[in-house]
Protein backbone atom coordinates (compact mmCIF):
# COMPACT_ATOMS: atom_id res chain seq x y z
CA UNK A 1 0.00 0.00 0.00
CA UNK A 2 2.93 1.97 0.15
CA UNK A 3 2.00 3.67 -3.32
CA UNK A 4 -1.79 3.57 -3.13
CA UNK A 5 -3.00 6.80 -3.67
CA UNK A 6 -6.93 5.29 -1.85
CA UNK A 7 -4.66 5.19 1.60
CA UNK A 8 -3.55 8.30 0.83
CA UNK A 9 -6.81 10.01 0.36
CA UNK A 10 -8.67 7.88 3.13
CA UNK A 11 -5.96 9.46 5.51
CA UNK A 12 -6.09 12.75 4.94
CA UNK A 13 -9.85 12.76 4.57
CA UNK A 14 -9.95 11.21 8.20
CA UNK A 15 -7.64 13.60 9.30
CA UNK A 16 -9.53 16.19 8.12
CA UNK A 17 -12.68 15.11 9.66
CA UNK A 18 -11.84 14.27 13.41
CA UNK A 19 -11.44 17.37 14.39
CA UNK A 20 -14.64 19.43 12.18
CA UNK A 21 -17.06 15.67 13.45
CA UNK A 22 -15.98 16.22 16.66
CA UNK A 23 -18.57 17.53 19.99
CA UNK A 24 -17.72 20.48 21.55
CA UNK A 25 -16.76 18.14 25.02
CA UNK A 26 -14.04 15.62 22.90
CA UNK A 27 -12.80 19.10 20.20
CA UNK A 28 -10.81 20.04 23.65
CA UNK A 29 -8.93 17.03 23.63
CA UNK A 30 -7.86 16.51 20.32
CA UNK A 31 -6.89 19.97 20.15
CA UNK A 32 -4.13 18.89 22.66
CA UNK A 33 -2.86 16.55 20.53
CA UNK A 34 -3.73 18.11 16.75
CA UNK A 35 0.22 17.36 15.98
CA UNK A 36 1.80 15.21 18.27
CA UNK A 37 1.03 12.92 21.30
CA UNK A 38 3.05 15.62 23.94
CA UNK A 39 4.97 13.25 25.46
CA UNK A 40 5.63 9.37 26.60
CA UNK A 41 2.78 6.74 26.77
CA UNK A 42 2.91 7.01 30.83
CA UNK A 43 3.37 10.62 31.33
CA UNK A 44 1.01 12.39 28.72
CA UNK A 45 1.24 10.37 25.76
CA UNK A 46 -1.84 8.00 25.98
CA UNK A 47 -4.89 9.49 24.88
CA UNK A 48 -8.18 8.43 22.82
CA UNK A 49 -7.25 7.77 19.83
CA UNK A 50 -3.93 5.48 20.34
CA UNK A 51 -6.58 3.12 23.02
CA UNK A 52 -8.94 2.96 19.83
CA UNK A 53 -5.99 1.93 17.54
CA UNK A 54 -4.56 -0.60 19.65
CA UNK A 55 -8.27 -1.95 19.90
CA UNK A 56 -8.47 -2.08 15.84
CA UNK A 57 -4.74 -4.10 16.16
CA UNK A 58 -5.52 -6.60 18.52
CA UNK A 59 -8.67 -7.39 16.95
CA UNK A 60 -7.37 -7.26 13.72
CA UNK A 61 -4.25 -9.33 14.16
CA UNK A 62 -6.33 -12.04 16.57
CA UNK A 63 -5.23 -11.28 20.47
CA UNK A 64 -8.52 -12.82 22.12
CA UNK A 65 -9.72 -9.19 23.18
CA UNK A 66 -6.31 -7.95 24.40
CA UNK A 67 -5.43 -4.91 22.65
CA UNK A 68 -2.32 -4.10 20.80
CA UNK A 69 0.64 -2.01 22.02
CA UNK A 70 1.81 0.36 19.30
CA UNK A 71 5.39 1.32 19.14
CA UNK A 72 6.58 3.99 16.80
CA UNK A 73 8.88 1.06 14.80
CA UNK A 74 9.57 -2.64 14.31
CA UNK A 75 13.04 -1.80 15.53
CA UNK A 76 11.85 -0.20 18.76
CA UNK A 77 9.40 -2.87 19.58
CA UNK A 78 11.43 -5.51 19.07
CA UNK A 79 14.48 -3.57 21.22
CA UNK A 80 11.93 -3.07 23.66
CA UNK A 81 10.09 -6.91 23.95
CA UNK A 82 13.43 -8.70 24.22
CA UNK A 83 15.24 -6.28 26.05
CA UNK A 84 13.04 -7.06 28.63
CA UNK A 85 11.54 -10.40 28.41
CA UNK A 86 13.78 -12.18 30.04
CA UNK A 87 15.46 -12.39 33.78
CA UNK A 88 18.73 -14.20 35.27
CA UNK A 89 17.82 -17.15 35.47
CA UNK A 90 16.45 -17.35 32.15
CA UNK A 91 17.20 -18.47 28.77
CA UNK A 92 16.51 -17.23 25.22
CA UNK A 93 16.93 -19.93 22.11
CA UNK A 94 16.93 -17.42 18.97
CA UNK A 95 16.86 -18.21 15.51
CA UNK A 96 20.30 -18.00 13.88
CA UNK A 97 18.77 -15.21 11.40
CA UNK A 98 16.61 -13.09 13.54
CA UNK A 99 16.50 -9.45 12.71
CA UNK A 100 19.60 -6.97 13.80
CA UNK A 101 16.71 -5.23 16.11
CA UNK A 102 16.34 -8.52 17.66
CA UNK A 103 19.87 -8.32 18.59
CA UNK A 104 20.14 -5.58 20.02
CA UNK A 105 17.07 -6.67 22.45
CA UNK A 106 19.57 -9.26 23.61
CA UNK A 107 22.50 -7.17 24.46
CA UNK A 108 19.48 -4.79 26.79
CA UNK A 109 18.91 -8.02 28.28
CA UNK A 110 19.87 -9.35 31.56
CA UNK A 111 19.19 -12.52 30.75
CA UNK A 112 22.66 -14.63 30.82
CA UNK A 113 22.17 -17.84 28.72
CA UNK A 114 21.86 -16.81 25.27
CA UNK A 115 21.95 -19.79 22.40
CA UNK A 116 21.01 -19.72 19.01
CA UNK A 117 20.01 -22.42 16.38
CA UNK A 118 20.75 -23.20 13.06
CA UNK A 119 18.10 -21.22 10.53
CA UNK A 120 14.52 -23.35 10.57
CA UNK A 121 16.18 -26.11 11.48
CA UNK A 122 13.55 -28.08 13.60
CA UNK A 123 16.12 -31.04 14.75
CA UNK A 124 19.32 -28.44 15.19
CA UNK A 125 16.12 -26.29 17.51
CA UNK A 126 14.47 -29.53 19.23
CA UNK A 127 18.12 -30.69 20.61
CA UNK A 128 18.88 -26.69 21.65
CA UNK A 129 15.99 -26.19 23.63
CA UNK A 130 16.62 -29.96 25.61
CA UNK A 131 20.33 -28.87 25.80
CA UNK A 132 19.17 -25.52 27.27
CA UNK A 133 16.51 -27.07 29.80
CA UNK A 134 19.18 -29.00 31.35
CA UNK A 135 21.90 -26.27 31.64
CA UNK A 136 19.65 -23.94 33.03
CA UNK A 137 20.30 -23.83 37.29
CA UNK A 138 17.31 -22.15 37.75
CA UNK A 139 14.36 -24.41 38.23
CA UNK A 140 11.49 -22.07 38.00
CA UNK A 141 13.37 -20.16 34.78
CA UNK A 142 11.92 -19.67 31.66
CA UNK A 143 12.76 -20.57 27.88
CA UNK A 144 11.70 -18.08 25.27
CA UNK A 145 12.23 -18.92 21.83
CA UNK A 146 12.51 -16.00 18.91
CA UNK A 147 11.71 -16.49 15.45
CA UNK A 148 10.44 -14.61 12.61
CA UNK A 149 7.87 -15.52 10.26
CA UNK A 150 9.46 -14.12 6.90
CA UNK A 151 12.73 -13.81 6.78
CA UNK A 152 14.37 -10.34 5.67
CA UNK A 153 17.26 -11.46 3.91
CA UNK A 154 16.94 -14.71 2.58
CA UNK A 155 12.95 -14.93 2.20
CA UNK A 156 12.82 -18.04 3.89
CA UNK A 157 9.85 -18.82 5.78
CA UNK A 158 9.52 -20.76 9.43
CA UNK A 159 8.74 -24.06 9.75
CA UNK A 160 6.32 -22.80 12.87
CA UNK A 161 3.96 -25.56 13.12
CA UNK A 162 6.73 -27.73 13.58
CA UNK A 163 9.00 -25.72 16.15
CA UNK A 164 5.35 -25.61 18.16
CA UNK A 165 5.10 -29.43 17.64
CA UNK A 166 8.67 -29.59 18.63
CA UNK A 167 7.68 -28.05 22.25
CA UNK A 168 4.81 -29.46 22.97
CA UNK A 169 6.87 -33.20 22.05
CA UNK A 170 8.64 -32.47 25.56
CA UNK A 171 6.00 -30.47 27.73
CA UNK A 172 6.65 -33.73 30.09
CA UNK A 173 10.04 -32.98 30.02
CA UNK A 174 10.35 -29.24 29.78
CA UNK A 175 8.88 -28.95 33.40
CA UNK A 176 9.62 -24.83 33.18
CA UNK A 177 7.05 -22.27 31.11
CA UNK A 178 8.56 -21.99 27.24
CA UNK A 179 7.31 -18.73 25.20
CA UNK A 180 7.25 -18.43 21.85
CA UNK A 181 8.08 -14.61 20.13
CA UNK A 182 7.06 -14.36 16.24
CA UNK A 183 8.46 -11.19 14.37
CA UNK A 184 5.94 -10.83 11.47
CA UNK A 185 7.41 -7.67 10.15
CA UNK A 186 7.66 -8.77 6.27
CA UNK A 187 4.32 -11.41 7.04
CA UNK A 188 1.98 -8.72 7.60
CA UNK A 189 0.00 -7.65 5.51
CA UNK A 190 0.95 -10.16 2.83
CA UNK A 191 0.37 -13.86 4.26
CA UNK A 192 -2.60 -14.72 5.36
CA UNK A 193 -5.58 -16.54 3.38
CA UNK A 194 -7.61 -13.74 4.11
CA UNK A 195 -6.85 -10.35 5.47
CA UNK A 196 -2.91 -10.54 5.69
CA UNK A 197 -2.89 -10.69 9.87
CA UNK A 198 0.52 -12.93 9.06
CA UNK A 199 1.75 -16.67 9.40
CA UNK A 200 0.83 -16.97 12.80
CA UNK A 201 -2.53 -16.61 12.25
CA UNK A 202 -2.65 -18.79 8.90
CA UNK A 203 -1.11 -21.56 10.67
CA UNK A 204 -4.16 -21.33 12.99
CA UNK A 205 -1.37 -20.96 16.12
CA UNK A 206 -2.73 -17.44 17.73
CA UNK A 207 -4.53 -19.13 19.88
CA UNK A 208 -1.68 -21.38 21.03
CA UNK A 209 -0.57 -21.72 24.69
CA UNK A 210 3.15 -21.34 23.75
CA UNK A 211 2.52 -17.60 22.10
CA UNK A 212 3.50 -14.90 23.90
CA UNK A 213 4.06 -12.17 21.95
CA UNK A 214 3.98 -11.25 18.18
CA UNK A 215 5.68 -8.17 16.55
CA UNK A 216 3.27 -6.50 13.78
CA UNK A 217 5.19 -3.48 11.63
CA UNK A 218 3.58 -1.38 8.99
CA UNK A 219 5.72 0.08 6.47
CA UNK A 220 6.22 -2.83 4.80
CA UNK A 221 2.55 -4.78 3.72
CA UNK A 222 0.87 -2.02 4.80
CA UNK A 223 2.39 0.82 3.55
CA UNK A 224 1.96 3.17 6.54
CA UNK A 225 4.76 3.11 9.44
CA UNK A 226 5.43 2.10 13.24
CA UNK A 227 4.59 -1.24 14.26
CA UNK A 228 2.43 -3.60 17.25
CA UNK A 229 3.12 -5.98 19.99
CA UNK A 230 0.45 -8.24 19.94
CA UNK A 231 0.00 -10.97 23.08
CA UNK A 232 -2.85 -12.88 23.82
CA UNK A 233 -2.02 -11.83 28.05
CA UNK A 234 -2.96 -9.04 29.46
CA UNK A 235 -0.86 -9.06 32.32
CA UNK A 236 2.23 -9.02 29.99
CA UNK A 237 1.19 -6.25 28.09
CA UNK A 238 1.35 -4.18 31.16
CA UNK A 239 4.40 -5.53 31.74
CA UNK A 240 5.64 -4.36 28.71
CA UNK A 241 4.11 -0.80 29.22
CA UNK A 242 6.45 -0.28 32.19
CA UNK A 243 9.69 -2.02 31.39
CA UNK A 244 10.02 -1.47 27.95
CA UNK A 245 12.09 1.16 27.34
CA UNK A 246 11.70 1.94 23.98
CA UNK A 247 7.84 2.84 24.88
CA UNK A 248 8.40 4.19 28.32
CA UNK A 249 11.17 6.39 27.29
CA UNK A 250 10.30 7.98 23.46
CA UNK A 251 6.83 10.17 22.64
CA UNK A 252 3.84 8.12 21.85
CA UNK A 253 2.87 8.01 18.03
CA UNK A 254 0.88 10.92 16.65
CA UNK A 255 -2.08 11.39 15.93
CA UNK A 256 -1.39 11.13 12.11
CA UNK A 257 1.01 8.12 12.16
CA UNK A 258 -2.01 6.44 14.04
CA UNK A 259 -4.56 7.28 12.04
CA UNK A 260 -2.57 6.08 9.05
CA UNK A 261 -2.02 2.81 10.32
CA UNK A 262 -5.71 2.48 11.47
CA UNK A 263 -6.61 3.43 7.45
CA UNK A 264 -3.93 1.01 6.40
CA UNK A 265 -5.00 -2.10 8.29
CA UNK A 266 -8.76 -1.17 7.00
CA UNK A 267 -7.83 -1.03 2.94
CA UNK A 268 -4.90 -3.95 3.29
CA UNK A 269 -7.09 -6.46 5.52
CA UNK A 270 -9.30 -8.87 4.56
CA UNK A 271 -11.54 -6.81 1.33
CA UNK A 272 -11.64 -7.67 -2.26
CA UNK A 273 -9.21 -5.28 -3.35
CA UNK A 274 -6.94 -6.17 -0.74
CA UNK A 275 -7.25 -9.78 -1.30
CA UNK A 276 -6.26 -9.99 -4.74
CA UNK A 277 -3.19 -8.06 -4.25
CA UNK A 278 -1.93 -10.39 -2.22
CA UNK A 279 -3.22 -13.51 -4.64
CA UNK A 280 -1.31 -10.95 -7.41
CA UNK A 281 1.91 -10.59 -5.24
CA UNK A 282 1.91 -14.45 -4.45
CA UNK A 283 1.36 -15.37 -7.93
CA UNK A 284 3.97 -12.51 -8.80
CA UNK A 285 6.46 -14.50 -6.04
CA UNK A 286 5.71 -17.96 -7.55
CA UNK A 287 6.80 -16.43 -10.64
CA UNK A 288 10.06 -15.26 -9.77
CA UNK A 289 10.94 -18.18 -8.06
CA UNK A 290 10.34 -20.52 -11.09
CA UNK A 291 12.10 -18.56 -13.46
CA UNK A 292 14.61 -17.19 -12.38
CA UNK A 293 17.02 -20.12 -10.69
CA UNK A 294 16.38 -21.36 -14.56
CA UNK A 295 17.84 -18.20 -15.70
CA UNK A 296 20.05 -17.03 -13.17
CA UNK A 297 21.97 -20.08 -11.25
CA UNK A 298 24.06 -21.15 -14.00
CA UNK A 299 25.98 -18.46 -14.64
CA UNK A 300 29.01 -17.54 -13.09
CA UNK A 301 29.32 -15.39 -9.68
CA UNK A 302 25.72 -16.73 -8.80
CA UNK A 303 25.87 -19.04 -6.18
CA UNK A 304 21.98 -19.47 -6.12
CA UNK A 305 18.78 -17.68 -5.56
CA UNK A 306 17.06 -17.58 -2.22
CA UNK A 307 13.16 -16.76 -1.30
CA UNK A 308 10.50 -19.04 -0.48
CA UNK A 309 7.81 -19.85 -3.11
CA UNK A 310 5.02 -17.27 -1.26
CA UNK A 311 7.25 -14.74 0.04
CA UNK A 312 7.72 -11.95 -1.89
CA UNK A 313 11.38 -11.53 -0.54
CA UNK A 314 14.35 -12.93 -2.96
CA UNK A 315 18.01 -12.79 -3.04
CA UNK A 316 20.24 -13.74 -5.87
CA UNK A 317 23.46 -14.99 -3.76
CA UNK A 318 26.64 -13.14 -5.39
CA UNK A 319 29.80 -13.94 -3.45
CA UNK A 320 32.29 -11.40 -3.10
CA UNK A 321 31.70 -7.80 -1.83
CA UNK A 322 32.81 -6.22 -4.95
CA UNK A 323 30.86 -8.41 -7.38
CA UNK A 324 27.43 -8.02 -5.38
CA UNK A 325 27.94 -4.33 -5.50
CA UNK A 326 29.01 -4.53 -9.52
CA UNK A 327 25.89 -6.61 -9.88
CA UNK A 328 23.11 -4.52 -8.36
CA UNK A 329 24.61 -1.15 -10.02
CA UNK A 330 24.35 -2.71 -12.98
CA UNK A 331 20.22 -3.76 -12.72
CA UNK A 332 19.94 -0.38 -10.97
CA UNK A 333 20.92 0.91 -14.07
CA UNK A 334 18.16 -0.65 -15.90
CA UNK A 335 15.57 0.84 -13.33
CA UNK A 336 15.23 -1.87 -10.69
CA UNK A 337 15.10 -0.97 -7.04
CA UNK A 338 16.97 -3.82 -5.55
CA UNK A 339 20.14 -3.30 -2.70
CA UNK A 340 23.48 -5.87 -2.11
CA UNK A 341 23.09 -7.15 1.42
CA UNK A 342 26.76 -7.74 2.72
CA UNK A 343 28.46 -8.19 5.85
CA UNK A 344 27.36 -7.98 8.89
CA UNK A 345 23.96 -8.07 7.53
CA UNK A 346 24.79 -11.62 6.07
CA UNK A 347 27.67 -13.83 6.38
CA UNK A 348 30.88 -13.23 3.98
CA UNK A 349 30.30 -15.60 1.24
CA UNK A 350 26.91 -15.15 1.13
CA UNK A 351 26.66 -11.89 -0.36
CA UNK A 352 23.27 -11.42 -2.43
CA UNK A 353 21.64 -8.60 -4.10
CA UNK A 354 17.82 -8.13 -2.24
CA UNK A 355 14.92 -7.84 -4.07
CA UNK A 356 11.19 -7.20 -3.05
CA UNK A 357 8.47 -7.96 -5.32
CA UNK A 358 5.14 -5.88 -5.43
CA UNK A 359 1.92 -6.72 -5.76
CA UNK A 360 1.88 -3.42 -8.80
CA UNK A 361 4.72 -5.35 -10.71
CA UNK A 362 4.10 -7.10 -13.89
CA UNK A 363 5.49 -10.26 -14.90
CA UNK A 364 6.90 -8.48 -17.78
CA UNK A 365 8.64 -6.41 -15.33
CA UNK A 366 9.88 -9.75 -13.34
CA UNK A 367 11.19 -10.83 -16.63
CA UNK A 368 13.16 -7.72 -17.37
CA UNK A 369 14.27 -7.92 -14.10
CA UNK A 370 16.05 -11.10 -14.26
CA UNK A 371 17.46 -10.12 -17.79
CA UNK A 372 19.25 -7.60 -16.28
CA UNK A 373 20.75 -9.82 -13.47
CA UNK A 374 21.81 -12.11 -16.73
CA UNK A 375 23.53 -9.00 -18.02
CA UNK A 376 24.93 -8.06 -15.05
CA UNK A 377 26.54 -11.32 -13.86
CA UNK A 378 27.75 -12.32 -17.67
CA UNK A 379 29.47 -8.25 -17.43
CA UNK A 380 30.89 -9.63 -14.12
CA UNK A 381 32.63 -13.08 -15.55
CA UNK A 382 34.13 -11.36 -18.38
CA UNK A 383 35.70 -8.62 -16.61
CA UNK A 384 37.01 -11.47 -14.54
CA UNK A 385 38.71 -12.92 -17.00
CA UNK A 386 39.82 -10.11 -18.62
CA UNK A 387 41.96 -9.76 -15.42
CA UNK A 388 43.49 -13.06 -15.94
Amino acid sequence: LARSLQLHAAHIARLQTSLSSASPSNAAGLLRRLNGATGSRLISGNYDLLERCENQLGSFFKSGGVPALVFSSGFEANAGLIGCLAREGDGILYDEEVHASIHDGLSLSRCQTLEKFLHNDVDAFEQKLLDLHHTLSNPTGSIFVVIESLYSMSGSICPMTRLFRAIEKHRDVLSRYVGVVVDEAHAAGVLGQQGGAGLTCARGLENHPRLLARVLTFGKGFGASGAAIVTSSTPFREYLINYARPLVFSTAPSPSALTLISCAVELGGDNRRANLARAKLHVLSEYFTTVAPARLAHLPGCAGILGAVVSPVKAVVIPGEKACLAVAEAVRTQGFEVVAIRSPSVAKGTERVRVVVHAFNTRDEIDRLIESFEVGLKSQAGMLRAKL
